[in-house]
């Protein structure tokens, strides 16, 4: 059914979800079991694992009542947002692991399905049931808090250098 590629990738995602390994171990079972159960044979298993890992997520943290939900207030702000600038945002394994507190369940989702499986905005709207204006908000938001932390490295670099 799937390669052992494939299962590292689901994994990745699960744990990019909780941000937990043995939660991540969990959710993959649970969504392979659904598949098993109820999928239709085609190509889109993938997909749909990932689609019940998400749903298996949400459920959890329903039940546990930590959902972290943020207010997106007025979509329409983001008309300045273009796509191809989303490109130039690299970001690197340090860098990345310096940052993953300050993402919200949300963000790491994003994160996961445009860094890590190079989906555009559309493709990700469309996976996550959300508009594509939500998910470049969130992409902004994310932006904002790398620049946000860059910023504040560079001056604690800065701050270590002078009082050497």
């Amino acid at each position: 059914m799937f390669n052992r590629e494939e299962l590292q990738q689901l994994y990745r995602y699960g744990f990019s979800l909780c941000a937990n390994q043995d939660d991540a171990y969990d959710l993959l079972q649970g969504a392979l079991e659904r598949l098993l159960k109820h999928a239709p044979r085609d190509d889109h298993n993938l997909s749909y694992c990932r689609t019940a890992m998400r749903n298996l997520y949400i459920d959890q943290c329903r039940r546990q009542a930590i959902v972290p939900f943020q207010s997106i207030e007025g979509e329409e702000l983001l008309a300045d947002i273009n796509e191809s600038s989303l490109e130039d945002l690299v970001i690197q394994q340090k860098t990345l692991e310096e940052l993953w507190p300050l993402f919200d369940t949300n963000d790491r989702e994003i994160l996961f399905l445009w860094a890590v499986l190079g989906h555009t905005a559309k493709e990700i709207a469309s996976e996550t049931g959300t508009t594509r204006n939500t998910v470049l908000s969130r992409i902004h938001r994310i932006r904002q808090k790398v620049a946000k932390a860059d910023t504040a490295s560079q001056q604690l670099s800065n701050m270590e250098g002078s009082a050497s």
